[in-house]
């Protein structure tokens, strides 16, 4: 659009919302790494450096475009509503699906507030016999909507496949019920198709307990503690990590039904979608984790991310 203020970001698959001063929404778009001078990459993730560079000062009309990537405009935030900010990521990332996916498919998906409202965004992706599998299992949803099956449910709609659940909860009393509840058929099948995806679609949440994991009772307080004392700061797949981006060893991680981040990492595609500044030290740290390489997160959140 003509009236949008162009910059680029050299970001992880940095995206952002696009509209005109009028409000009219003009779609998503989105990058991966920049392998250029301008833009630092190491094969040592401590020294990866996400660096910013912006167009030329030649107005507010130019922008700047990459031989691998659309032209890439860069808008302000349009709103100080923290959910309007969530559904502007959410429907970028959604718009932009079916370009990760095949016939034949498999994505894993996980739940969450942000997930909940991904699922209101998904429409027809253009694909068939779409596989998509829960990766982790559900919580206390009287107590807490989640939509842990809205997400799966809507992708396999749009993607004309089906949707596997995992049929257990996220975690149990203990560890030992966790073992023997991942030998049961159904649920080790779940698991199984999980392991075997292409792609993982999954929100980012910091430790809290102002979380749903934490509301429902899936994460209860002697968990927080330890988590806490253990350095965690964040999750994804409900699976903790800390500041350096490293899985947290705790009870509740012997008592969760899911994949594990190692298991995660083999995934070829990862998508993160976060919104909110309260997500950044947690998304710095998955990203150092190397838990995601396709990121949709909102642009306060980005430019706080690269200021790190």
């Amino acid at each position: 659009p003509t009236n949008s203020t162009h910059q680029l970001i050299c970001w992880v698959s940095f995206v952002c919302a696009v509209f005109d001063r009028s409000g009219r929404y003009y779609g998503s778009y989105m990058e991966n790494f920049l392998k250029g001078p301008r833009c630092e990459i190491s094969n040592n993730r401590a020294e990866n450096k996400i660096r910013p560079f912006t167009s030329p000062p030649s107005g507010p009309s130019h922008s700047v475009t990459h031989p691998n990537l659309p032209e890439t405009p860069l808008v302000p935030k349009l709103s100080d509503a923290p959910v309007a900010v969530q559904e502007d990521v959410c429907r970028a990332a959604a718009k932009d699906l079916s370009s990760y996916l095949n016939d034949g498919s498999i994505i894993g998906t996980a739940w969450g507030r942000t997930m909940k409202s991904f699922a209101n965004y998904v429409s027809d992706l253009g694909v068939h016999n779409v596989k998509v599998v829960q990766i982790n299992g559900k919580t206390n949803e009287t107590s807490v909507p989640v939509g842990a099956d809205d997400l799966s449910q809507a992708i396999a709609r749009a993607g004309h496949g089906e949707a596997y659940v995992i049929p257990a909860p996220v975690a149990v009393d203990s560890a030992e019920i966790a073992e023997m509840l991942k030998k049961e058929r159904n649920i080790s099948a779940a698991l199984t198709l999980a392991r075997e995806c292409q792609i993982a679609l999954f929100g980012v949440g910091n430790l809290s307990r102002n979380t749903i994991l934490y509301r429902s009772g899936s994460l209860k307080e002697e968990d927080f503690i330890e988590l806490e004392e253990k350095g965690a700061v964040g999750d994804v797949c409900t699976c903790f990590f800390d500041a350096r981006g490293e899985a947290v060893s705790s009870s509740f991680a012997k008592r969760r039904i899911s994949i594990t981040l190692e298991e995660l990492k083999k995934i070829p595609c990862k998508i993160g979608v976060a919104s909110g500044l309260e997500k950044k030290e947690a998304l710095h740290a998955a990203l150092l984790g190397e838990y995601i390489n396709i990121l949709y997160a909102d642009e306060e959140l980005g430019k706080e991310l690269i200021a790190i």
